[in-house]
């Protein structure tokens, strides 16, 4: 069979295969919610009746994903309707299909990646099969959340990545920066990822002029947090993105009980958490926030000194604070959230293949362990190996996938299935490359000992 053939029939098997196993929920007409989902939508209702400059600059989220709940919304002749009624219903199912249409065009994208750096065309084929079979993956597709979309741009600045580490070119310069800052706008958490990816696109076959690259994505890149916190400075005298991190924070202190005892320079933090732990009450920092005013998100004065909270406890325990947090990765990598269940159907055949797929798909999921020693291993090789395309692209996958995983566990206080999700592309071509090396290892060392 011709190459442009099979090339063409993989990428139709894909396809169909990915449309297959989404058809159950791409047909029920449902899109799924959750408390987060009511979050971000009452957002986007108030922020969308101001001024735009609200919308796009504001203390909670940053506006890519409230941009695209209010498009999904208007294209169904809907103007910010009421949460949960029938007319938002109608926008939130085109919003989720938009988010399915998007999640299989990624898995092709992984396929397209994996061709351009040559993989064998059959094991390509495999992996990108048992991507979009993953039901840890796909079942976001239909949450109103942010996770399908993040993994499909995750997707796509790794395959722009792999192209201008080939290339080289001024089209897929441009589109990484775009995509960066498009990025960035749909979660702040990924501000430093782009500069992984930079420090791999240096070292890869080193020529001076891309230094010059690397000098305008950073000047043009780092406008969006600069006007982000200046702006947030001069209109709500915070000097920061949002308050989300900060809270996350402030979960991580209570999920530790560490000692608040040196930042009693921040009066409200220091005496409502010591009355708060005296009572005993359950270690959520929103329902902890909450408790002492229901208000509080809207009296950013209160909300401005959490970071000084913040930082003056985790620095007065930083060594118990660490060591903590490290050995929350294995089994952060391990976890699901619970949030896919509310996707699976209560009963019948796509209840059947649904639930045996999350059974499979949790137990391979312990595979992904082997890849915390290789990521040590990849480091050493891809700078002893600079030149090598293939090996810097599965650094890049192991980069990625260990900035999520190690963000999530040091700045966030729960729900690491959810978080680590988005990664788990990244994640599963790095472990099952390193698998396929240690294979080979193996083998060859049996085959010399006889």
């Amino acid at each position: 069979m011709p190459k442009e053939a099979k090339f063409t029939g993989h990428l139709l098997i894909i396809i169909l295969a990915s449309f297959i196993i989404r058809l159950p929920l791409f047909f029920s007409n449902n899109a799924f919610t959750t408390p987060d989902s009511d979050g971000y939508y009452k957002l986007e209702r108030k922020l969308s009746g101001g001024k735009i400059l609200n919308l796009v600059f504001n203390d909670e989220r940053t506006p890519f994903y409230l941009a695209f709940l209010h498009l999904g919304m208007i294209l169904t002749g809907n103007h910010n309707p009421n949460y949960q009624s029938s007319e938002f219903y109608k926008g939130a199912y085109l919003i989720t299909s938009l988010q399915t249409i998007f999640g299989i065009l990624g898995i092709s994208l992984i396929y397209l990646t994996l061709k351009k750096i040559r993989v064998n065309p059959q094991k390509a084929l495999l992996f990108s099969l048992f991507l979009s079979l993953n039901i840890m993956i796909f079942s976001w597709e239909k949450i109103l959340l942010t996770e399908s979309l993040t993994i499909f741009l995750l997707i796509l600045i790794f395959y722009i990545a792999v192209n201008l580490l080939i290339y080289n070119t001024k089209p897929y310069k441009l589109l990484l920066i775009l995509c960066s800052m498009a990025l960035f706008l749909l979660k702040p958490i990924y501000l430093g990822l782009p500069i992984l990816f930079l420090i791999i696109y240096l070292s890869h076959n080193y020529q001076r002029e891309k230094i010059s690259f690397v000098i305008i994505f950073l000047i043009i890149y780092s406008t969006l947090p600069v006007s982000y916190i200046g702006y947030n400075f001069l209109e709500r005298k915070y000097l920061g993105i949002n308050h989300i991190t900060d809270i996350n924070m402030l979960g991580k202190i209570m999920q530790f009980n560490l000692s608040i005892t040196n930042a009693q320079k921040f009066p409200y933090f220091y005496e409502t958490l010591s009355d708060y732990r005296q009572k005993k009450l359950p270690q959520m920092p929103y329902r902890f926030l909450e408790y002492y005013d229901p208000e509080i998100y809207d009296h950013t004065e209160k909300l401005n000194t959490l970071a000084g909270f913040n930082s003056k406890v985790i620095s007065s325990n930083l060594r118990e604070f660490l060591t903590r947090s490290a050995l929350q990765i294995p089994s952060a990598m391990l976890e699901n959230s619970e949030i896919i269940n509310t996707v699976i159907p209560p009963s019948g055949v796509t209840n059947l293949i649904y639930l045996n797929l999350f059974k499979l798909y949790s137990a391979i999921q312990y595979l992904t362990l082997i890849s915390i020693p290789f990521l040590f291993i990849s480091v050493f090789l891809f700078f002893r190996k600079r030149n090598n395309l293939k090996l810097a692209v599965i650094f890049l996958a192991g980069l990625i996938s260990f900035y999520q995983i190690v963000l999530s566990v040091f700045f966030s206080y729960g729900e690491f299935g959810r978080l680590i999700v988005v990664v788990q592309p990244f994640l599963y071509l790095f472990t099952f490359y390193w698998c396929g090396q240690l294979w080979l290892f193996l083998k060859k060392t049996s085959k010399l000992a006889q």
